[in-house]
């Protein structure tokens, strides 16, 4: 140990990091390849579903877990490999492919008790007295847990609203769709959702004559902010007036059959009290309106009433019509 200098060390992490960031490489190949074949499935353009960020986060993952590999083998033994050594170059590239998995076996305790903070720019306002109450009578069981990490997609799950729900599984098939991709309007993913805040991926395509794949977002805030965006921006209602029909029709599709908008206007009515009329005009200005009809459609997505509070409805239409809301 006394020959090992800053210098050495310094190489050795570099070397162990790289070899980790190779081993995760061979991992992302893999990824890619299969990326690819979900976007022939989907009928889809591979960069649809390509997000460069994860790659990068995925690699400096990889290298981080070959450092920790090192740091378990003894920077001695690194500094001291020589052609000899393919079977401990090869535990380090293995460490990398791991990733994820091998970093939280070596530091289980920071992996648990060092949930990720927020951004400076995702700071919320403290929970209403109402939400307070609402997380004070919920078992413990149900009460979310800390952000939470997903290392398939390379991104940290959670609420932005404190104390609110959110799924950090999307491929949890127990749970609805609409809930478990945080995308609790159900929207079909369309090009313009690449772009938007808190965007991750895209589900398998389902069962329907559609195969329609649903887009998956970092949290509900950030769905109910795509919902939001649809419906005041994408369907260019005018004035952004519209009726319960006129939104049920552009729901189902525009070329929806009959049975579908009325599916859809008698789903949301269920859970809007007392039920508007199909003809019942509409402000996208209005935010109570609109954070009743998201309470309604949510709930009619999820086939029950909707896990989201309030304050999570109204956190995600404020800050889109804000422009304020954080990656």
């Amino acid at each position: 140990m006394a020959s090992i200098t800053p210098a050495s060390i310094l190489v050795a992490l570099l070397l162990t990091g790289m070899l980790g960031m190779v081993g995760q490489g061979v991992r992302a190949i893999a990824g890619l390849k299969k990326m690819n074949d979900d976007a022939t499935r989907q009928n889809a353009s591979s960069a649809d579903l390509f997000i460069a960020a994860r790659l990068v986060v995925s690699l400096l993952i990889g290298f981080v877990a070959g450092v920790v590999a090192g740091i378990g083998l003894g920077l001695a033994e690194v500094t001291s490999l020589n052609g000899q050594s393919v079977d401990v170059l090869l535990g380090v590239m293995a460490a990398g492919y791991a990733g994820t998995d091998f970093v939280e076996a070596f530091l289980p305790t920071i992996a648990k008790r060092s949930p990720v903070p927020a951004a400076p720019d995702a700071v919320m306002p403290p929970p209403t007295a109402a939400l307070r109450e609402a997380a004070a009578v919920r078992p413990a069981q149900l009460l979310p847990p800390a952000p939470a990490f997903n290392a398939k997609y390379g991104v940290t799950f959670c609420s932005l609203v404190p104390g609110g729900y959110y799924c950090d599984d999307p491929d949890d098939l127990r749970i609805h769709r609409s809930v478990r991709t945080n995308n609790p309007g159900a929207l079909n993913f369309s090009s313009w959702q690449k772009a938007r805040p808190g965007y991750v991926a895209v589900t398998q395509p389902d069962n329907s004559p559609d195969h329609n794949v649903t887009t998956i977002y970092r949290s509900p805030e950030h769905g109910v902010a795509a919902w939001y965006h649809l419906l005041a921006v994408r369907y260019g209602f005018p004035n952004g007036m519209f009726t319960m029909r006129d939104l049920a029709v552009r729901y189902a599709g525009g070329a929806g059959s009959a049975a579908a908008v009325q599916r859809y206007l008698e789903g949301w009515s269920r859970w809007m009290h007392p039920a508007p009329e199909a003809t019942a005009q509409i402000s996208v200005k209005d935010q109570s309106a609109m954070q009743s009809l998201g309470k309604a459609m949510f709930s009619h997505e999820a086939g029950a009433a909707t896990p989201l509070h309030d304050d999570q409805i109204a956190f995600g239409i404020e800050r889109e019509i804000a422009g304020t809301l954080p990656p």
